[in-house]
């Protein structure tokens, strides 16, 4: 079973992007996780049913609750709202991956993007909670788009030949950091991705550090937390190279792997109140969610499933 979980990731984790959207996922995956705006829960995408739902569980690991259910897909990547009273999310329930959103207990799933094209991955919001921003292939490629927080107003910010994913905006709301696909880089045959910082217009692009993926804001905006395959760990038999969680500063500067795990550590989130990184980790066989302090200690299972 082993086998089969890591050669299922390989399809996501080097890019950061990609629905899990297997006919039948194992049931032991809990993985993507998000902090709640209020610091109260952390939601997640899990497998335990069958297919991918969206659930949270207090930081302590108690009060698992489903959000999603009987929608014949798969939903995961939630991301709260701003002022905590709704969720994002991306699903394929009606037969290609579309951003939706909810209330925070689960109740008027709204498709938002409703396009034919694919809108892939994690999802954000500005900090006002009025714009959201998310990857889409609309246009032949997947870039970054915006819309309003009902789902119009959409309007492109990014135009690449390259798959980019994985937006996150910062606090102030003037700077979206985001994964871009590199060529010619990274260990073994899987593509790379770098992060990348643009304006929130999509101007004055720059990379913030190349071979790294999946980057998320701190709540006071001076770090970035993010997934890499950097340190010569590796996985089925010495070609896949193992995701790790760095962090660094806002400008790409004192980069320093946190996580320093022989085995899948990936999709990193934030806590409210900057003290803490949620994340997905396959320490112990299986993807489960775990928490732990911006220097790497007391690292705390949250799942187990």
């Amino acid at each position: 079973m082993k086998k089969v979980k890591i050669n299922l990731a390989l399809s996501f984790i080097c890019m950061g992007i990609g629905m899990l959207s297997y006919a039948q996922p194992p049931k032991d995956i809990d993985t993507a996780p998000s902090w709640s705006t209020d610091g109260k829960k952390i939601g997640f995408a899990s497998a335990r049913n069958g297919k991918l739902d969206v659930y949270t569980v207090n930081p302590d690991g108690s009060q698992i609750a489903q959000l999603t259910s009987g929608t014949g897909g798969s939903n995961q990547y939630p991301v709260w709202s701003p002022d905590g009273k709704k969720i994002l999310f991306a699903s394929n329930r009606d037969g290609n991956s579309e951003i939706y959103v909810m209330d925070a207990d689960g109740k008027n799933q709204k498709n938002l993007t409703n396009n034919a094209a694919t809108e892939e991955g994690r999802a954000g919001w500005f900090p006002d909670g009025k714009k959201i921003i998310f990857t889409s292939d609309r246009n032949g490629s997947f870039d970054l788009y915006t819309m309003d927080a009902d789902g119009s107003n959409v309007v492109q910010i990014t135009n690449d030949a390259v798959i980019e994913s994985s937006p996150s905006v910062s606090p102030d709301g003037k700077k979206i950091i985001y994964s871009s696909q590199t060529k010619g880089l990274g260990r073994g045959p899987a593509p790379v991705s770098s992060v990348y910082i643009i304006d929130a217009n999509g101007g004055n692009k720059k990379v913030l550090t190349e071979d790294g993926s999946y980057p998320s804001w701190s709540v006071d905006g001076k770090k970035i937390v993010f997934q890499a395959n950097r340190d010569g760990k590796s996985v089925a038999n010495g070609r896949i190279p193992a995701p790790e969680i760095y962090i660094m500063d806002a400008d790409g500067s004192n980069q320093k792997n946190i996580s320093n795990n022989d085995f899948w550590d990936f999709y990193c989130y934030f806590s409210p109140d900057g003290k803490s990184i949620v994340f997905t980790s396959m320490r112990d066989g299986n993807q489960e969610i775990y928490t732990m302090s911006i220097d790497g200690s007391n690292v705390k299972r949250i799942t187990n499933n």
